[in-house]
């Protein structure tokens, strides 16, 4: 995987997220995350924009405890 590859999901998910299409969004960005995570690294400010984008998509679904996991990533 390349991480542009990453950028075209994650970007995919927030606009799906912007529509509202939150369970959908979360797919997206969750995929640009492991990527992420496998070619950056858990540091990475691309990687961590992922967490907190994953973290407002589960806020909007009323997942707050798995939002607050992730909103955490990006604080570590």
């Amino acid at each position: 995987k390349h991480p542009s590859t990453a950028t075209g999901y994650h970007n995919i998910g927030v606009m799906l997220d912007n529509l509202g299409k939150h369970d959908e969004a979360l797919e997206y960005i969750k995929k640009a995350l492991k990527i992420r995570l496998e070619i950056l690294g858990e540091m990475h400010p691309h990687t961590v924009n992922s967490h907190r984008n994953i973290g407002t998509a589960l806020g909007k679904l009323g997942k707050h405890t798995e939002a607050l996991l992730h909103y955490q990533e990006v604080l570590s």
